[in-house]
């Protein structure tokens, strides 16, 4: 990689740390401020948010991240899209409060966290459109600011806040306000995106078909990061209860730091393999030095995981150490999958992105629905391990398979 591309993957590197920095932060006062129960109802809301709304692009995000740098498509296009999926994304919300609150936790048909809940939901899927608009451009760490920015602005309004009794629904309000200023501000910066992403100025319905069509191929790709954005937590709030979610969201945070430097990775790997400036052999290295990274962070974090989460968190999360003990081997299966799968979208195997999502999800539905009863928040911690290992080595197998049938093609159309 040139100078370049490393300079924006450090840049995107220390924004990112810095958020999850913030982030581990309002964790932990937000662990203090709730008891495991109510910490586990904000958890379900959070996660759903953020699973929707992956959930409601149906993969657009994806394919204008790919389409984008070839100059298929406008960011106009991307734009008009965008607000046509943010009503399927307040649909969807509804649908799941509702049934959710029907038949597993009925904390959330409380009418004001209903609004809190769709005002959050709507600004996190703006916001995650926002950001893959900026990463398409290659301006990753403009997205990684704008991430931290709103979760700074969440901890602003905690230690603002401190001394006082919050509820669930005043901390979902407090994210919801955050992630709105979070946008207003990325649009302020929009003039940049305006200047980068011009495309090709044909047919707006040509446009759109072109980036919904590729993007319900992707759509595996987004559902794989369902997988990796705590689904887990919905199944074990389902199948156990509450505070089983509180105790595993405390356990995710901490585990999960090092997926920072696979996700930075990956981001600048999406826009490198779409602009046709990344080898497989870069991809791998890549890989290797994030998984290598990952398992060293797992070797601490096992060693000194008994003493720091309940001196984080309070006595009251001992549990969490078990789980984030798991959780965090974890992870170093799910490196090779968040970053060859988006080196897979940018070289247009579309197949192959969406197909490894797919089948984590089915890998981690089975395993939930299996050891969740007998094991509880364990058992979903071990499910989550086999689902990462199913998508990347379904990912790397996969890549390999394709490469050497292309070559083949190649040959052949020379002989």
């Amino acid at each position: 990689m040139s100078s370049s591309p490393r300079r924006v993957l450090l840049g995107t590197l220390c924004w990112n740390f810095a958020g999850f920095g913030f982030g581990l932060v309002n964790s932990v006062l937000i662990a203090r401020l709730l008891l495991p129960e109510a910490r586990g109802v904000f958890a379900i809301v959070f996660t759903a948010s953020g699973l929707l709304a992956l959930v409601s692009a149906v993969g657009v995000n994806v394919s204008y991240r790919v389409h984008q740098p070839r100059g298929d498509v406008g960011l106009h296009h991307y734009v008009r899209l965008s607000g046509k999926l943010s009503v399927l994304m307040l649909i969807l919300t509804l649908v799941f409060i509702f049934v959710y609150g029907a038949f597993a936790d009925e904390q959330l048909l409380q009418p004001a966290l209903i609004a809190a809940s769709l005002w959050l939901g709507i600004t996190v899927f703006l916001g995650n459109q926002l950001f893959d608009a900026f990463n398409a451009v290659g301006r990753t760490h403009s997205a990684a600011m704008l991430n931290t920015l709103g979760i700074l602005l969440v901890l602003m309004q905690l230690l603002f806040s401190s001394g006082q009794e919050l509820s669930v629904i005043s901390i979902v309000i407090m994210h919801a306000s955050a992630f709105t200023l979070r946008i207003l501000v990325g649009l302020w910066f929009g003039v940049v995106l305006v200047r980068s992403a011009s495309g090709k100025q044909g047919s707006v319905r040509a446009a759109e078909w072109l980036l919904l069509r590729d993007g319900l191929r992707l759509m595996g790709m987004n559902i794989g990061q369902v997988v990796t954005y705590r689904a887990d937590q919905l199944f074990l709030g389902a199948l156990g209860d509450s505070r089983s979610v509180g105790i595993y969201a405390v356990a995710a945070t901490p585990a999960s730091i090092p997926g920072v430097i696979s996700n930075s990775i990956g981001q600048i790997v999406f826009r490198g393999a779409a602009a046709g400036q990344l080898s497989f052999r870069q991809t791998l290295t890549w890989s290797a030095v994030a998984t290598t990274q990952t398992a060293l962070y797992a070797l601490v974090f096992w060693l000194v995981a008994p003493w720091a989460i309940p001196w984080l968190f309070g006595p009251e999360y001992d549990g969490a150490v078990e789980v984030a003990r798991i959780l965090v081997i974890a992870e170093i299966a799910l490196v090779p999958f968040l970053i060859l799968s988006r080196a897979a979208a940018g070289w247009k195997f579309i197949s192959i992105a969406g197909l490894s999502g797919a089948v984590g999800v089915v890998a981690i539905s089975i395993a939930l629905v299996m050891l969740i009863p007998p094991f509880g928040a364990p058992g979903a911690a071990y499910a989550s391990m086999i689902a990462y290992a199913a998508m990347s080595v379904f990912a790397l197998i996969a890549i390999v398979v394709m490469r050497v049938r292309r070559d083949r093609t190649r040959e052949g159309y020379q002989l």
